[in-house]
């Protein structure tokens, strides 16, 4: 029997800063083709005439050539990182525990999300039990803070409500 070697991709080189700088320049020139949602055959046309037109702009000005499909897939990581540290951002930001506030995403990430305001949508789903009983929780909350605020004739009154892992509430 015998085994036959598995041809490995041939490696290209790391892309630096200014390569990715130029890549997002060229594509941001073009991106309302680029992101364009619609897959009817005219758009799909403009789309790869866009990327073609990027491919040439970018080896013409780029000291390493780089294929097609080097240029989608680097801007697909760019897009999917922008994405990660937005996330992981917007998930700091809501943590509590005090210290300094996260640092915001890079400026070429907050550009992006700017150019792109479909890609970084939070979903919400109004199937979600864990959402319902969330929107359920604040709502009871302002609803028990404005009772005690007219019953009692105070200005400003503190409401505590605990949830334990049963899911029922106490409030203190």
């Amino acid at each position: 029997m015998e085994l036959k070697s598995a041809k490995k991709r041939a490696r290209s080189s790391n892309w630096d800063e200014e390569e990715k700088r130029i890549l997002r320049q060229l594509i941001m020139e073009k991106i309302d083709i680029i992101e364009k949602k619609d897959t009817t055959t005219n758009t799909n046309a403009k789309k790869k005439a866009a990327w073609q037109e990027i491919l040439s702009s970018f080896n013409s000005l780029n000291k390493k050539p780089r294929d097609m499909t080097q240029i989608v897939t680097q801007w697909r990581n760019t897009k999917g990182l922008a994405k990660t540290r937005e996330s992981e951002y917007r998930r700091a930001r809501q943590m509590t525990g005090g210290g300094p506030p996260p640092p915001s995403p890079p400026q070429e990430d907050l550009e992006l999300i700017q150019s792109l305001p479909n890609e970084f949508v939070i979903d919400s789903n109004v199937f979600d039990s864990d959402s319902i009983f969330i929107e359920t929780i604040k709502q009871s909350q302002s609803t028990a803070t404005e009772k005690m605020m007219s019953e009692s004739g105070l200005a400003t009154t503190e409401i505590a409500i605990i949830v334990d892992s049963e899911k029922s509430i106490q409030v203190l």
